[in-house]
């Protein structure tokens, strides 16, 4: 999955802009909303399954070799034929 720490990070990030453009008069409920504004951007996000570059990268590089190592053998299985 995604770096976690820089997710919550970014997650923290969106959430303090959100409620930045909230009125100034709602004092603690700043707080309280920014928290259910993190939580929510963060169910979302574990909601879409969503990988990083570098695990996706290493996935793709796997299948690439897993691809070649099956025609190698499809093409040794002809020849036995």
């Amino acid at each position: 999955m995604l770096n976690k720490e820089k997710t919550i990070s970014e997650i923290k990030e969106l959430a303090n802009k959100l409620v930045s453009i909230l009125p100034k008069d709602i004092g603690a409920a700043r707080e309280d909303v920014e928290a259910k504004f993190s939580r929510a951007i963060q169910i979302s996000l574990e909601k879409m399954n969503i990988v990083s570059r570098e695990e996706f990268d290493v996935y793709a590089a796997l299948l690439e070799k897993t691809q070649k190592k099956l025609e190698e053998l499809e093409k040794k299985i002809k020849e036995a034929k």
